[in-house]
């Protein structure tokens, strides 16, 4: 009993969330810190399909995926994936998931799942703003060359570069600055 006290206890006290669904897919546990991120109250998630929370974009690939690891009695996997929070909101998930067997069959699963929303909005950032420069980059009216500070070689050009040095995009990976 104290070694199940405490095992609870770092169950709900975990700051990952903590669940379990039957074969079905129905949640028969969650932890408190699934309810903070979703926003449901507990009894809200128990006795919940899991695709209610999952964003409807990825409801079919999940679903999908969850029945061939239980089908192929894959032990572990690994999924990101949006969810939909009660106010509508949408926030990503990383879970890992394992198999449970009762007399050596799969009765259903058990999961890890952290809040990914910064790190995803974080990595959309980045892209956006890359892509942004990249478009800069290569419509600019002024000559543009991206150069390897340590080493002074040529990494990129824009067309205005190669047409006022008047080097293809094969000679420009040969190049150094100094060859300018």
């Amino acid at each position: 009993q104290e070694r199940e006290r405490a095992y609870r206890r770092l169950v709900e006290s975990a700051s990952d969330i903590i669940y379990r669904c039957d074969r079905d897919g129905c949640f028969t546990y969650v932890n408190p810190v699934a309810t903070e991120v979703t926003g449901y109250a507990h009894d809200e998630l128990v006795g919940q399909h899991f695709t209610a929370l999952v964003h409807p974009d990825h409801q079919g690939r999940l679903v999908h995926f969850y029945e061939n690891q239980i089908d192929e009695e894959i032990p572990d996997t690994r999924q990101e994936f949006p969810i939909v929070t009660a106010d509508g909101g949408k926030r990503w998930v990383s879970q890992q998931v394992q198999l449970v067997r009762k007399d050596g069959a799969v009765v259903g699963v058990q999961a890890i799942a952290r809040d990914i929303t910064e790190r995803r909005q974080a990595v959309e950032s980045l892209q956006e703003s890359e892509a942004r420069f990249r478009t800069m980059f290569e419509r600019h009216s002024a000559p543009m060359l991206l150069i390897d500070p340590e080493s002074g070689a040529i990494r990129d050009a824009n067309a205005a570069a190669a047409e006022f040095y008047g080097y293809t995009d094969e000679e420009w990976e040969q190049l150094h600055v100094q060859d300018l």
